[in-house]
């Protein structure tokens, strides 16, 4: 079976980085759990304080973390989940992404620019002051800055304890016996990283281009006889069986 583009993409990214510049934070900052009734506010307000400009020669890319799974040995390729945002920065949306974190470090360090592999609702980014909630009962919501909802993982009163961020980038949703009850792993999107599985009937999803981040047209998944490739038309065509 051949690779999905998307993972050839990540593996790209962490092999080939661009060099950037990271406005680094003091350390420690792994804070990759947290519980429920919390609320983060898409603003420079966030707890850990830690927003983060990358620019190289061709794109300039913004990040506020909320949860960081950071790389044991204090710097190196790491994930992390929290708002994201590129060019000017005036729409984000809420992913998980893989970047370098250096919690050794100040002042200006070089690491190569973030790549997402999972976006919640990518049709539909947010502004500033867009909320994130992980509810009392469990559930966990975007909404933009006026109140409206953009996305939610749909986990009311399904006994969620917590929510975490995994080694393998897999944000989760949990109940207080540490069993899965959602995870961004069974609802890819343009990626797959290590350890996480394409199963039938899911979809990954190209962006409309490099530099629009929307759902585009191409997509592949898994059905009863393989691996297909499809053409998102009217009706639907299949364009390859890999």
């Amino acid at each position: 079976m051949r690779v999905p583009h998307g993972v050839l993409l990540l593996l790209s990214a962490l092999f080939f980085p661009q060099l950037c510049t990271l406005r680094a934070q003091k350390p420690p900052f792994w804070y990759r759990t947290t519980n429920l009734s919390t609320t983060w506010v898409n603003n420079d307000s966030l707890p850990h304080d830690y927003t983060v400009m990358y620019v190289s020669l061709d794109s300039t890319i913004g990040v506020r973390t909320i949860l960081l799974r950071a790389n044991p040995a204090g710097f190196g390729p790491s994930f992390a989940c929290g708002f994201f945002c590129t060019a000017a920065c005036d729409a984000f949306r809420f992913s998980v992404f893989i970047g370098y974190s250096a919690a050794h470090g100040y002042g200006y360090v070089p690491v190569p620019s973030p790549r997402v592999v999972w976006t919640a609702n990518r049709d539909r980014p947010v502004r500033e002051n867009a909320t994130l909630q992980l509810t009392e009962t469990g559930d966990l919501i975007l909404r933009d800055a006026d109140g409206t909802l953009v996305w939610s993982a749909n986990t009311s009163n399904k006994n969620v304890a917590g929510l975490s961020l995994t080694a393998a980038g897999n944000l989760v949703l949990s109940d207080r016996a540490n069993a899965s009850v959602w995870q961004s792993f069974d609802h890819p999107t343009d990626t797959l990283v290590i350890g996480q599985s394409l199963a039938e009937g899911m979809r990954l999803t190209a962006n409309l281009s490099a530099a629009n981040d929307t759902q585009g047209r191409l997509y592949l998944t898994v059905s009863s006889d393989g691996l297909r490739a499809y053409a998102d038309s009217h009706p639907r065509s299949s364009t390859m069986q890999i």
